[in-house]
Parts: structure tokens; C-alpha cells; sequence
């Protein structure tokens, strides 16, 4: 019983079939008493599990965000807001290089320089550009965000569990013993079927709620792979619109920078032909002017012109004329020198402006060309930043909704779990009413039982203490009260019974007793002599018969304290005619168990001596029936002489009748029998009524056999 109670005090889901096990191998008593510890058991192990489910509800672990594996991809740029986005390089044309004049020629010289250098320029924008447009900007890294956290379920209420059921403690023995002896089997079946359900129900529990957290996980995972397809999905969606903005971005630099270059290709080209034509113009004015003053010298001295340039004959003029011509002549060719190189200068300054126009126009293009660059890198970037950001918004929303879907299954499932703790509290609750009920059944029924024993009842306690210990008492009880208590109480009334029953049992008939009274001998007399012969066989007789069939009848045989009561019950039924002192009858019962139920019992007996008597009055007749046939027997034979002998008289007397009457009154009245002993002398006077008894007595002591030879009747 101790480790009963360490068990309850401890018990959990998997100690309550125990509990209900080791419960089932009580009487009906301490079973019904165990089993508000074990409700109280019931109830703490699914408070137990309220507070760990509350304590740590279900949650769940997302696994992080993150991009799947894609082919790199155009990404954008940061804004710099300056010229520091270009496309890729716009087509030169090589015809511009060859155009170039020789390398004598300083100013083709520059404006070769410059052009190379406007291409350059170009080139580095258009690098820039291509880096500025393939530099990531987040299309390939976007991530939810605050989607780290794990998920943890609202804990449910904590709802109130089945209230054990209050138990009404049986206190009396009887009812007890009674419950256990007539349903005993019935309420260790209940008790060992409900440990059976309470483990069956406790497995299904346990059942459910790896069945809640397998459904729960699958659910779980069903959207979180519902959730990544859309994300990625998104995110496919945003790379695919960044990679169309990058591919306008390069599309848009490549004509910008198409555009530069062609403005700086007619700037060139446009440069060379004027340099061209402003060299021509000049050398062809320098020769016009040396020819003029070659034929002005010629005509000073007479002189033939010769062949020549503008350019070719400024070196070799002055020592022609020198050598030639005279003083004179000098002079005029020194002067068209003079306009000459005066022309020549103008070319070139015409040049060095037509240089320093396509120079600016190179400047003006690359310029145009970056302000168009900057703007598109800063609109294209923003359209991916945008895009970005929305991608990430989406995600990010996607995410939250998987934590809401992830939230309300968790909820569900907690919720689920503690509907489970509640069913498994219902079912443990039934099944220990269950036993309640058929604990409770099984004392209603006893004590159904007892009271309708009426006033037979009391004696269950005392029966139930110890049934067989209590029906030994029973049985010593009674047979000494029959051997050691009965019979100097009822010695009288036996003596009394026999006496009314002498005449029925001699069965001598009206004539034998009509001669037997004639001579002398009465019914008193008959009965008084066969008395004294019998008595002393009387008492073992008598306490034989009644050991033999009054103790067999009041004793039953072992069995349980209700049957025992309800056979002493039946019993009393036949016994009542006998024990008709029923409040004796009970103070022997209620005496039993002390171990001293003898002088009750015979007090009891003696109390219903008539009936008593008349119960074993067969059976006594037969055991003592043997002397007193024999008495009968011959007491015939007395009667036959003596009827022989006072026919005789009886003619006798016809003839002295008076003769005899008138000498002896008395004469005719004696028995003609031995008389008994008496004095010598006796004056013979007339025979009292007594005397006349005692005479008979001999007569009635030689008919049963018992008189004495030689002495004087």
C-alpha cells in the first residue's frame, strides 16, 4: 500500500495503468479508497502535461533565406552622379588615321593627337559604362527580411480537466466482506480491464500526438517549400527585369557613345579637309605671290622665270637673286618673300584655328556624350534599385506569410495536443468510473443484501471478520451448549414429554391396559418404572440426535459470510419451531465470536424445551425403542396371566360375593400381586390408594424383568 501511494504521489501518463493494476488486487475497501488517488494521480498527470505544453508550446525552425544557385547576370550600379557609367565603345573609323598628314606636318600632327586622344576618351567611357551597367546591385542576393526568428506557438489556455468523482468510503466489515465475497471477481476483472483501457488510451494519446507533431511537420514543410518555390520564383522574376534594364542601359550607351563618336568622326574629318584646303589655299597663294616677284625681278633684269612653289622657292630665292639679278631686283624678290611667307603664316594660323575647332568639337562631344551617359546610369539604376526593392518587399511579404501559415498550424496543432490531454483525462476519467460504479455496485449490493437478512444483519460483521474461524465457533458453540448446558434444563420437560408419550409408545392397546388396571397397575406406574430404566440413557441419546441433526441443520458448510448468513437465515426457518426464543436464539449468534456461545446456545434450547422435544422425539423413540418393546413385550405376557387368573376369580366371586364382602371389604380390591416388604405383624387393615401403588410396582418389575427371586411379594 505504501508504494501504492509513492506511486500515486508520482504518477505520470505511463504510471495510471500501473496504478489501476496494483489497485485491482485490493479487497473492495482500500480499492474503492485507492481510487481517489488514483483520479488525484489522473488529474496531476494531465496538469503536468499542461504545463509543459504551455511552458514550451510547439515551434518551428524556418530555414534561411536564401537565393538559389543562378548564372551571374548583368547588375546594376550604384548612382555616382557623375560621368562614371558609360556603354561599351563606339566604332572608329580607320579611314580618319590615314587621313592624318604626314608626320612633317605639325598641325596634322595635333590634330591626329587630339582625335587619338577623343578616342580614348571614348574608350574609357565605354569601359566605365560596361562596368558601371554589370556591377551587382542585389537582384542575385535577395533575401526576406526578419525571417531568422523560430516560430513558436500561442500556448493554449490551460481549460480545467474532469474533476475526480467524490468517493463514499465503505467503513463496515461486513458490507466488505460480503462486496468481496459475491462480486470480488467482478470488481478485479473491472479494476484489470481498466488498467488495460487506461494503458490503451494512453497509448492512442500518445499516438495522437505524434500523429498532431508528424501532420504538423509535413504541413510545415509543405509551405515552407510552397513559400521558397514562390520566392524564387520572384526573385527569378526580379533578376530577369534587372538583366532586360541592363541590357537597355548597354543598349542606350552603345548609341550614346555611337552618337559621340560619329559627332567626333565629322569634327575630324571636317578638320582635315579644312586643313587640307587651307594649306592648299595658302601655298597656292605663296606661289602666285613668288611667281609675281620672280617675273618682276625677271623683267628688272631680263631674266626667264623658272618653275617653282610657293613653299619650294622661299629657300632658294634670295641667293637667285642675289647671284642674278642686282640690287634691284633684291629687293622686289625679297618683297613677294615677304608676301609669301605672309600667306604661308595665314594658312597656318587658318590651320591651328581648324585644329583648335575640331579639338573643341571633340571636347563638346565627349561631353554631350557623358551628360547623356550620366543621366541614363542614374535612371537605369534606379529602375534597378527599384526593382530590387520590390523583389525584397515580395520576398520579404512571402515570408511573413509563411510565418503566419507556420503561426496558425502551430497554433493548431497546439491546440490539438491539448484536446488530446482532455480526451485522454475523459477516457481516464470513464474507465475509473467504470470501476467506481462497479465497486459501488458491489456494496450496494451487500449492503442490499445484509438488510435483507432483517435482523439477521448484525451478525454479518461479526462472520466477516473471519468466516471460517466464526462457523468453528459456530459449531463448538452449539455442541457445548447441547453436551455441557442443555440438559439440566430440560431433564423435566423430557421427563414429562415421556410420560404423555408412554401409552403411544408401549402400543398395548385398550384391552391390555384395561386388564392392566384392573390388577392394579396404572399408566403412572407403567411410565414411572420405565423412566428410572431409560433415564440414564437419556442424556447421551439425547445430545447424540441433537449434535447429529440440530447442529448439522444450524451449521452450514464453509462458504462466505453472506451464505452463512443466509443459510443460518433458512435454517431458522426449521429451527424456529424449536429455538422459539429468537432473542436467545440471536444472543448466541452475537455470542459466537466471543468463543463463548455454549451456555447461550443451551439456554436457547431449553427456552424451546416442547418444541425441542418434540423435533427429537423420533428420533430419540428409535434410539431408545429396543427396552421399551421389550417392556411392552411383557407386559402383554403379564396381562395374558393375569387376564387368565381373574377370569378364574371372577367365577369364584359370583358365588362368594357377599360372603366375602361382609368379612373383608378390602378383599376385593387387592391386586393378587407380590406385595413389597413390610413389617411383620401387619394388622392387614384396609389398603390405602398409595399402598395399593407401591404393591404395584413388583407386578411391573417381573413383567419388565427386573424383580428380585426369594423375596417376599
Amino acid at each position: 500500500m505504501k508504494s501504492l501511494l509513492a506511486l500515486q504521489a508520482t504518477a505520470g501518463n505511463s504510471a495510471v495503468a500501473a496504478l489501476l493494476a496494483r489497485a485491482s488486487s485490493l479487497p473492495p475497501g482500500p480499492l474503492l479508497s485507492s481510487l481517489g488517488g488514483v483520479a488525484a494521480a489522473m488529474t496531476r498527470a494531465g496538469r503536468h502535461e499542461q504545463d509543459a505544453l504551455a511552458a514550451a508550446p510547439p515551434s518551428w525552425q524556418p530555414a534561411p533565406d536564401a537565393p538559389a544557385a543562378q548564372a551571374p547576370a548583368p547588375g546594376p550600379a550604384p548612382a555616382t552622379g557623375n560621368v562614371g557609367s558609360v556603354a561599351p565603345v563606339a566604332a572608329r573609323g580607320p579611314a580618319a588615321e590615314s587621313a592624318i598628314a604626314a608626320a612633317h606636318d605639325p598641325d596634322a600632327a595635333v590634330l591626329q593627337h587630339q582625335q587619338s586622344a577623343f578616342h580614348q576618351a571614348l574608350d574609357r567611357e565605354a569601359e566605365l559604362e560596361a562596368r558601371a551597367a554589370t556591377q551587382p546591385a542585389g537582384e542575385h542576393a535577395v533575401v526576406a527580411e526578419g525571417g531568422e526568428a523560430p516560430i513558436m506557438a500561442t500556448a493554449p489556455a490551460t481549460a480545467p480537466l474532469v474533476a475526480p468523482t467524490a468517493v463514499r468510503g465503505e467503513h463496515d466489515q461486513g458490507v466488505l466482506q460480503v462486496a468481496e465475497d459475491e462480486r470480488g471477481s467482478a470488481i478485479r476483472q473491472a479494476a484489470s480491464s481498466a488498467s488495460g483501457a487506461a494503458a490503451g488510451l494512453t497509448a492512442e494519446h500518445a499516438g495522437r500526438q505524434g500523429e498532431i507533431h508528424t501532420q504538423s511537420t509535413q504541413s510545415l514543410h509543405l509551405l515552407e517549400s510552397q513559400n521558397r518555390s514562390q520566392r524564387d520564383a520572384e526573385r527569378s522574376a526580379a533578376v530577369e527585369h534587372v538583366a532586360g534594364i541592363r541590357q537597355q542601359w548597354g543598349d542606350q550607351s552603345r548609341a550614346v557613345l555611337a552618337k559621340a563618336g560619329a559627332h567626333g568622326k565629322e569634327a575630324g574629318d571636317t578638320a582635315r579637309a579644312g586643313i587640307a584646303r587651307q594649306r592648299a589655299d595658302a601655298e597656292h597663294a605663296a606661289a602666285a605671290t613668288r611667281e609675281d616677284g620672280k617675273r618682276e625681278a625677271q623683267r628688272a633684269q631680263g631674266q626667264p622665270q623658272g618653275p617653282g612653289g610657293l613653299l619650294g622657292a622661299i629657300g632658294s630665292a634670295a641667293q637667285s637673286l642675289a647671284q642674278k639679278v642686282g640690287q634691284a631686283a633684291r629687293a622686289v624678290l625679297q618683297g613677294a618673300e615677304q608676301l609669301a611667307l605672309q600667306a604661308l603664316e595665314k594658312g597656318k594660323q587658318l590651320i591651328r584655328a581648324t585644329v583648335t575647332s575640331a579639338a573643341q568639337a571633340f571636347g563638346a562631344a565627349i561631353a554631350s556624350g557623358r551628360s547623356l551617359l550620366t543621366a541614363a546610369s542614374d535612371r537605369f539604376t534606379q529602375a534597378i534599385r527599384e526593382r530590387v526593392a520590390r523583389a525584397r518587399a515580395a520576398v520579404t511579404g512571402l515570408m511573413t506569410g509563411l510565418r503566419n501559415a507556420a503561426g496558425r498550424v502551430l497554433d493548431t496543432a497546439a491546440l490539438a495536443r491539448a484536446a488530446s490531454i482532455r480526451v485522454l483525462q475523459a477516457g481516464w476519467h470513464a474507465v475509473l468510473d467504470g470501476v467506481r460504479s462497479t465497486v459501488q455496485g458491489a456494496l450496494d449490493f451487500a449492503r442490499n443484501a445484509i438488510q435483507a437478512l432483517g435482523a439477521f444483519a448484525p451478525i454479518v460483521r461479526d462472520v466477516a471478520s473471519n468466516p471460517g474461524q466464526w462457523l468453528a465457533s459456530l459449531a463448538a458453540g452449539a455442541q457445548d451448549g447441547i453436551r455441557n448446558h442443555l440438559w439440566p434444563d430440560l431433564q423435566q420437560a423430557v421427563r414429562e414429554w415421556f410420560d404423555d408419550k408412554v401409552e403411544a409408545v408401549l402400543g398395548l392397546g385398550a384391552a391390555v391396559w384395561g386388564i392392566l388396571r384392573r390388577g392394579g397397575i396404572t399408566l403412572a406406574q407403567v411410565g414411572h418404572v420405565l423412566w428410572e430404566g431409560i433415564k440414564a440413557a437419556i442424556p447421551p441419546t439425547l445430545i447424540s440426535i441433537l449434535i447429529e441433526k440440530l447442529v448439522s441443520l444450524l451449521v452450514p458448510a464453509a462458504a462466505a459470510a453472506l451464505l452463512i448468513v443466509q443459510a443460518i437465515q433458512a435454517a431458522w426457518g426449521s429451527l424456529s419451531r424449536i429455538l422459539q426464543a429468537f432473542d436467545a436464539f440471536m444472543h448466541f449468534l452475537r455470542a459466537v465470536r466471543s468463543g463463548n456461545a455454549g451456555p447461550p446456545f443451551g439456554k436457547a434450547l431449553a427456552a424451546g424445551a416442547v418444541a425441542l422435544i418434540d423435533f427429537i422425539s423420533n428420533f430419540l423413540l428409535q434410539r431408545i425403542g429396543s427396552p421399551i418393546k421389550t417392556a411392552a413385550t411383557r407386559l402383554k405376557a403379564l396381562a395374558t396371566r393375569s387376564s387368565g387368573r381373574i377370569m378364574a376369580g371372577l367365577h369364584g366371586l359370583r358365588r362368594g360375593q357377599e360372603a366375602g364382602l361382609a368379612r373383608d371389604p378390602q378383599r376385593s380390591r387387592r391386586a393378587g400381586l407380590q406385595d413389597q416388604a413390610g413389617p411383620p405383624g401387619d394388622p392387614r387393615g384396609p389398603l390405602s390408594a398409595q399402598a395399593l401403588d407401591r404393591r404395584a410396582a413388583p407386578a411391573l418389575e417381573r413383567a419388565l424383568g427386573r424383580d428380585e427371586r426369594g423375596r417376599a411379594a
